[in-house]
């Protein structure tokens, strides 16, 4: 049996608000995937439906990710900037073709050895803008939360009829529409839409914040780079940049597979929810490795829907569409200066809607009996695709 090591850490010298940061950050990192086991993050999502679509959203990064690295080699080893154009879909990029051309013009007139600290940082930056530019953000969000919060209500109309066969929902998820602008809108209610447009936003956001983190850092390595060489130290080699930016590209693969598990888990769960009238249950599923303390918590826990505008709501019994713990406490005290205080129940984090804190890989099922209420709109609509490409359809209770 292994013994568990006790460390007492001090900090009660420190101000009252950096107290509670430090605690909130101690017991935020619990819940997230240990960067010693860092194999946690590529774990399967149980939830069939978000594991595909993690699996289709890992796929398309990856490819992205690769092309970008490939580049990146080709140049440091003097092959040139090339064209990029191949990798991109039309209107992804921010740049004019005009000033494209004349900073790819610039960078070939020199070998990569004869870079200037401009240089380098003028093909950081032409690099991000041809493979992950803030267009990227806004398509990659749309593909991954439409088709994740309609995949929600497809479950949703799949356990009205029984159907709990994991390989057909999962299959109804890949074929899901992966725009905005391709799904009609007389089969979600106001509710639904204003979901998928929160969606949307979010995973945008959270995509475009990943790709500035990543365009900095390797802006920072280079410059630490060029200053090694400056120095003639052995960091201001090529082969120690190669390997730099190798590490570098590894830690951007594994913050978009954050970004992956979180968005498609937060926005079909959110989904399902928002199928799902008032009055109607659904069990909390937590059971995976690597659960956090308070994931676990709620595990099997059945909780009773109802409207986010409910004047009376039991955040620890009943769930509504857009309950999130955004702003709420994982720490269970605060500083105050009489000392560490404990945190009121409303401060504190309750059961979310959608996933609980970022890479969190729980879920809801349906418990409600009869099933859940879906419209015969979106069930016919849904047959329609489960016919295209060979599934069995589900078939509207009343068309």
């Amino acid at each position: 049996m292994t013994r568990r090591a006790e460390i007492l850490v001090d900090i009660g010298g420190i101000a009252s608000c950096q107290c509670d940061d430090a605690l909130e950050s101690l017991f935020k990192s619990a819940t997230e995937t240990p960067a010693r086991n860092p194999t946690m993050l590529w774990d399967d999502v149980p939830n069939p439906i978000i594991r595909r679509l993690v699996e289709l959203f890992t796929q398309k990064y990856q490819a992205v990710l690769k092309q970008l690295q490939d580049r990146f080699g080709q140049i440091l080893t003097g092959k040139g900037t090339g064209s990029l154009q191949k990798a991109l879909s039309p209107g992804w990029g921010r740049w004019t073709p005009e000033q494209e051309q004349e900073a790819r013009a610039h960078l070939e007139r020199h070998p990569p050895e004869d870079y200037t600290l401009d240089d380098w940082m003028l093909l950081v930056e032409l690099l991000m803008q041809e493979y992950l530019p803030h267009d990227v953000a806004v398509d990659w969000g749309d593909w991954l939360t439409v088709r994740a919060t309609l995949a929600g209500k497809a479950q949703a109309a799949f356990e009205a009829r029984g159907i709990r066969d994991a390989e057909s929902i999962a299959k109804m998820a890949e074929y899901m529409p992966t725009g905005f602008g391709a799904v009609p809108r007389k089969i979600l209610t106001p509710v639904e839409m204003k979901t998928i447009e929160i969606a949307r936003a979010r995973a945008a956001e959270n995509i475009s914040a990943v790709s500035d983190v990543a365009r900095h850092k390797m802006k920072n390595l280079i410059i630490q780079h060029m200053e090694a060489q400056m120095f003639g130290m052995k960091q201001g080699q090529f082969t120690a940049l190669r390997q730099s930016l190798f590490d570098a590209f590894g830690e951007l693969n594994r913050d978009f597979r954050r970004i992956a598990v979180t968005e498609a888990g937060e926005a079909c769960n959110q989904g399902l929810i928002a199928t799902l009238s008032p009055g109607q249950r659904v069990k909390r599923v937590e059971a995976y490795r690597g659960a956090c303390a308070f994931c676990k918590s709620i595990n099997g826990k059945v909780f009773t829907v109802v409207a986010p505008d409910a004047p009376e709501q039991n955040g620890q019994t009943q769930v509504w569409v857009g309950k999130t713990n955004i702003g709420r406490s994982a720490a269970s005290r605060r500083r105050t200066d009489e000392g560490l205080m404990p945190r009121s129940e409303n401060e504190m984090w309750w059961p979310a809607a959608g996933v609980q804190h970022p890479n969190c890989r729980g879920s809801w099922v349906t418990v409600t009996d009869p099933g859940p209420d879906v419209s015969p709109a979106f069930v016919n609509w849904m047959d329609g695709i489960l016919r295209k490409h060979g599934l069995k359809p589900v078939g509207a209770s009343d068309a």
